[in-house]
């Protein structure tokens, strides 16, 4: 299951190159998916070598989910003036 979830959020990103809020949704859901990731990793004591490609997996995403809201905004600004 979480594969295939794996697999939609990147054919999402790949998507979300021409359509915007797609790419939204698919950097959001794929940061969530990694944070729990995350979160399992550390609940079970892996090292750190372990859990940092979850970790720099949810980073990315992460940024690229903040980078586009905060670009969304700035459009939202502009056409109200």
């Amino acid at each position: 299951m979480v594969g295939c979830f794996e697999l939609l959020g990147g054919l999402g990103c790949i998507i979300g190159i021409f359509h915007k809020r797609i790419l939204i949704v698919s950097s959001l859901g794929l940061s969530l998916m990694m944070l729990m990731g995350v979160a399992v990793r550390i609940k079970i004591n892996d090292t750190l070598i372990q859990t940092l490609p979850a970790i720099l997996y949810f980073l990315i995403n992460m940024v690229l989910f903040s980078d586009l809201m905060i670009e969304r905004r700035k459009q939202k600004r502009k056409s109200i003036r």
